[in-house]
């Protein structure tokens, strides 16, 4: 399995350096595009997995937005949690040669969680966990764009972290103090994970798209 993915990365990789030779020139006869990210080294992305649109200022900047969500459950620890992430952000590419590009990016990554904790007394707690982070992120990569529109990009390497972040806990359930307090460090714990899941670097970013 890990032998065909690799093989049908560098045959993806071959054509794209062969046929999208001419990418500069590409860029600079079209002025939109859109894209999508479905997949990449990077969990922000497998969460949210963007579309993003945008416009090209001539052979060398790539100006866009993009945007996604999902919607699922899943646990740390002592606390399982259910609802949506968002992820939307701005981005910009500029490109010295041909494909290769300098990326730079501002993205804030929200949480609407509804939550449960089981405490050390055996109570089950309930509440609402909130958590946004304002991300930047650098990167390098390429993208390669076809004579007839269509366009491979790689973010081969997206640095990134909170810039700022901030949660909200909004505990539902009737609790003694004592339970209160663990179930808000409980709940507070989870939240500062969610922010660091938002801030985490990534790479091998894989974005198809089209460009007119």
């Amino acid at each position: 399995m890990k032998k065909t993915a690799l093989i049908l990365f560098l045959t993806v990789f071959a054509a794209s350096a062969v046929f999208g030779a001419s990418s500069r020139q590409n860029r600079g006869d079209s002025f939109i595009f859109i894209g999508y990210t479905p997949v990449g080294l990077h969990l922000a992305t497998l969460f949210s997995q963007p579309f993003s649109f945008g416009v090209i200022l001539g052979e060398t900047l790539e100006i866009g937005v993009e945007i996604g969500s999902w919607e699922d459950s899943d646990n740390d620890g002592d606390v399982t949690f259910s609802g949506e992430f968002n992820n939307k952000g701005v981005f910009m590419r500029w490109f010295p040669g041909n494909s290769f590009y300098f990326s730079l990016s501002a993205h804030k990554r929200e949480w609407t969680l509804t939550a449960t904790s089981t405490l050390s007394t055996g109570t089950v707690a309930l509440a609402t966990v909130t958590t946004t982070a304002d991300v930047i992120g650098i990167g390098i990569g390429n993208q390669w764009m076809f004579d007839f529109g269509l366009y491979i990009g790689v973010d081969w390497v997206m640095l990134s972290g909170a810039a700022s972040s901030d949660k909200t806990v909004t505990i539902s359930s009737a609790l003694t103090a004592a339970e209160s307090a663990e179930a808000r460090s409980d709940f507070e714990d989870a939240g500062d994970t969610l922010n660091d899941w938002s801030g985490l670097s990534g790479a091998v970013i894989l974005t198809v798209g089209w460009a007119f």
